[in-house]
C-alpha cells in the first residue's frame, strides 16, 4: 500500500511539473508571437520607404518616433511634430477630443473615425481597425501617409497653431 501511495505522489509531481512546463512554453510562444507581430506591424508600412532604416519605433520617445516616421515618408519632420503637438498637446495616443465631444477625433493626430477609415482604405487596409487609431505608431504612420499623399488639409482646423 505504501508503495502505491509513493507512486501516486511521484506521478502527481511529474504531472505538476509537466503542466508547469507546458504553461511556460505556451507563455514564451505568446510573448514571441506578440513581439514579432509588434515588430512587423511597426515596420511594415514604412519599411519600403527609401530613407527608412529599421528601428524599433515603439522603443523611441514619442517625439523621436514622430520625427522618424516623418523622415521615412519624406515630409517635413518639424511641421509633422508641430501638427501632433497642436492636435494632441499631450502626446497621449489614446487622448479623446474633449473640446468637441460630439466629434469622434482621437489619437495622436486626432483622426475622426471617418477620416481614419477612408485613409486606411486608401493605404490598402480593407479592415481599418479603429483600435489602431489609439496606437501612436499607427496613428503617426497614417498621418504621415496622408500628408505625403496631399492630405495635409485634414489638419486645417489647427493650422493657426502649426502653420
Amino acid at each position: 500500500m505504501k508503495n502505491i501511495k509513493t507512486k501516486i505522489v511521484k506521478l502527481a509531481t511529474i504531472a505538476l511539473y509537466l503542466g508547469l512546463l507546458i504553461c511556460f512554453v505556451w507563455y514564451c510562444w505568446a510573448v514571441l508571437v506578440s513581439y514579432t507581430t509588434n515588430t512587423l506591424e511597426s515596420l511594415i508600412i514604412v519599411a519600403n520607404r527609401p530613407n527608412f532604416r529599421a528601428t524599433r519605433l515603439w522603443e523611441l520617445p514619442i517625439d523621436r518616433m514622430i520625427i522618424k516616421v516623418a523622415k521615412a515618408y519624406e515630409i517635413d519632420p518639424g511641421q509633422f511634430l508641430k501638427i501632433a503637438q497642436c492636435e494632441n498637446g499631450t502626446h497621449q495616443p489614446d487622448r479623446k477630443n474633449y473640446a468637441w465631444p460630439q466629434i469622434s477625433a482621437s489619437g495622436l493626430f486626432m483622426f475622426t473615425d471617418s477620416t481614419w477609415i477612408a485613409t486606411r482604405a486608401l493605404m490598402g487596409f480593407p479592415d481599418p481597425n479603429l483600435a489602431f487609431k489609439h496606437d501612436a505608431i499607427e496613428n503617426a504612420k497614417t498621418a504621415a501617409w496622408k500628408i505625403a499623399n496631399g492630405g495635409i488639409g485634414a489638419w486645417d482646423a489647427s493650422k493657426n497653431c502649426w502653420g
